[in-house]
């Protein structure tokens, strides 16, 4: 008896495929984000070790919180190894070798998870993003309550700044109506001091003051005490934790901003003269991360077609996660490079996935996976 062999790709074989690569995928994000949450445990219990706090419960409470974040940034090396041990399975049980037999092409049954990781991407840009950026504020939050010396600040619609600062023994709040030097200098500004309790103790307003390594020089202030007169000074020197760094991130972090909110957000820091490139790249790192999913998918999917079926999963997944770590790199030594203002941000942002995306078609073409 003959038996024709048929190219159809049948609904109940596209399931198949779209379930088993989903649960690949899940699995793999579970046990990438449970060995980072391990690690970041470890370091949140030494740093929480000297502090009157339930040590357990506040490092759970903050892990919980930035476990959304987590998934984000870790979604497109567990679309890469996923991939990976998930043809490797499918060649390994021979199943993969029937699909093929039957005369249904790669380009064919890869229809399955490709959709998948489309349906991955969209759901982390439009709906996982927000709800991260939202538990990443609350995850900030907690730890300036607990770990003092960190900074919280606000942009009116007028570019003036308001900036709080909490330290062991004070808090310091500070308006300014001009920001420089990306946030070394203030203009026309005014520092409230108080104690922790929240009693007043001084007021120092100074047309001018810049922040140098532990301490704020202030410019000609004038000194304001409870029931005594009006100090002047030549200059006044004020101790600070902060950074031009913890400064700007204090004006809300670029992981703390949905894609909608980015865009206004970035107009509100070019009005107040802080640099805005930290912010501009996130926004282009988000409107690419579908893009970047489906790249990593077009590499690994040749390639685990290929030799999936002469090397073992063990010795695939090893080169999936040499390739995700060299891919990490060299995407944050380009992100860096753009926000230094060596190249265009918009170059920066896509080029990793512009790349990822022509090496995997590349692939396609030197296997003449059809």
């Amino acid at each position: 008896m003959h038996i024709k062999s048929t190219r159809t790709f049948t609904p109940i074989l596209f399931v198949y495929l779209a379930r088993k690569f989903f649960v690949s995928i899940f699995v793999t994000t579970l046990i990438l984000v449970g060995i980072v949450t391990l690690l970041d445990f470890m370091e949140l219990t030494r740093r929480l070790g000297d502090k009157a706090v339930d040590t357990s419960s506040v490092a759970t409470e903050m892990l919980l919180l930035k476990m959304p974040d987590q998934i984000l940034q870790l979604t497109p090396f567990a679309i890469l190894i996923g991939t990976l041990i998930c043809f490797a399975k499918l060649t390994r049980n021979h199943e993969l070798i029937v699909i093929r037999a039957s005369g249904v092409p790669a380009r064919n049954f890869l229809i399955a998870p490709f959709i998948v990781c489309l349906g991955i991407g969209l759901f982390n840009l439009f709906v996982l993003s927000p709800f991260s950026s939202t538990t990443l504020k609350t995850y900030q939050k907690v730890e300036a309550r607990v770990f003092p010396g960190s900074a919280s600040g606000f942009l009116t619609e007028g570019g003036h700044i308001w900036l709080r600062q909490d330290d062991h023994d004070k808090n310091l709040l500070i308006y300014a109506k001009n920001v420089l030097d990306n946030g070394r200098r203030l203009g026309d500004a005014s520092v409230f001091v108080t104690e922790k309790s929240g009693k007043f103790i001084n007021r120092i307003d100074t047309p001018n003051m810049r922040l140098r390594t532990g301490k704020w020089l202030i410019d000609t202030p004038l000194i304001i005490k409870p029931g005594q007169p009006m100090e002047k000074a030549t200059s006044f020197e004020l101790p600070t934790t902060l950074t031009p760094e913890t400064i700007r991130n204090s004006f809300t972090s670029p992981r703390t901003l949905n894609l909608w909110e980015l865009e206004a957000f970035i107009e509100k820091l070019e009005n107040t003269g802080f640099p805005t490139q930290n912010h501009e790249m996130q926004w282009q790192k988000l409107i690419s991360s579908p893009a970047l999913v489906i790249a990593m998918f077009l590499i690994a999917a040749p390639f685990s077609l290929q030799f999936s079926r002469h090397q073992g999963m063990t010795k695939m997944v090893m080169i999936g996660v040499a390739f995700g770590f060299a891919f990490y790199f060299f995407t944050n030594f380009i992100s860096a490079f753009g926000i230094a203002g060596g190249i265009d941000i918009m170059l920066a942002a896509w080029l990793p996935t512009v790349i990822a995306g022509l090496l995997g078609l590349s692939l396609f073409i030197h296997f003449r996976e059809e």
